[in-house]
């Protein structure tokens, strides 16, 4: 990180020297030229493919600085701003903020790839499913990310680490990973094998509440050799609704 940071102010566009191969940096003050640089040019060149593409594309397109990202790098809500770099180049970012300010709730959003990163699986492997075992290790109870409906590539990535798309939304994605994680009756499974590597999930799009019962659940199947565990979440009263392992 020295090296990083020192070779920082003599870095081309968003490259950070002293950093090789696939790497994951915590965002501090000195990476906001480099940062600022990347947004711009995701904005610049590749509008439908940046976070903000929800929007019509604004004619000037305002540019990010260094300034501002300092500023949203010292909120008190800020968790921290992920960074992906490869050979050097940042390729991808994450902003984590506690939504209520008490460590409660993580808020995953911003996510920016470069197009030719994008499809390779290389976002969640080396970014998402690294910040996802950190705010979980945090203490968080709940992850949430917010999208928009037609993100076609996002949405079904971000299924497949657990967020689920609640009903009546447009479109807040819920994650209760840590739920499971915590509950007694998982603790031998997770004790024994990875809660990210075994997670099943089938990509989709559309909202995922199924009925059970009376409740209205999320439901989460992990799979290791010939164990399985199910749980289901009553999303509306943010609880554990049942445990089922074969």
């Amino acid at each position: 990180m020295v090296a990083l940071t020192q070779a920082i102010d003599r870095a081309p566009p968003h490259q950070l020297h002293g950093v090789r191969a696939m790497h994951l940096v915590t965002f501090t003050p000195a990476l906001a030229p480099s940062l600022a640089s990347f947004l711009n040019h995701i904005r610049r060149e590749h509008w439908p493919l940046s976070s903000m593409a929800y929007m019509a594309q604004p004619n000037p397109l305002p540019s990010v600085s260094s300034d501002e990202l300092i500023l949203a790098h010292q909120r008190q809500d800020r968790v921290g701003t992920f960074l992906l770099t490869n050979e050097g180049e940042i390729i991808s970012m994450l902003q984590v903020d506690d939504k209520h300010s008490d460590g409660s709730v993580a808020v995953f959003s911003g996510v920016e790839t470069l197009p030719r990163f994008q499809r390779r699986g290389t976002f969640w492997r080396h970014l998402g499913d690294p910040c996802i075992r950190r705010v979980i290790d945090m203490g968080f109870v709940r992850l949430e990310a917010v999208t928009w409906v037609f993100n076609r590539k996002g949405i079904p990535l971000f299924k497949k680490a657990g967020f689920r798309a609640v009903p009546g939304t447009s479109l807040v994605l819920e994650n209760y990973l840590p739920l499971a994680l915590r509950h007694p009756e998982c603790q031998r499974f997770f004790g024994q094998h990875d809660f990210l590597r075994t997670l099943q999930c089938k990509r989709s799009y559309g909202y995922d509440s199924i009925r059970a019962g009376e409740l209205d659940v999320f439901s989460y199947t992990w799979q290791a050799a010939d164990e399985r565990l199910s749980v289901q979440i009553d999303w509306r009263r943010k609880r554990v609704a049942s445990v089922q392992i074969d």
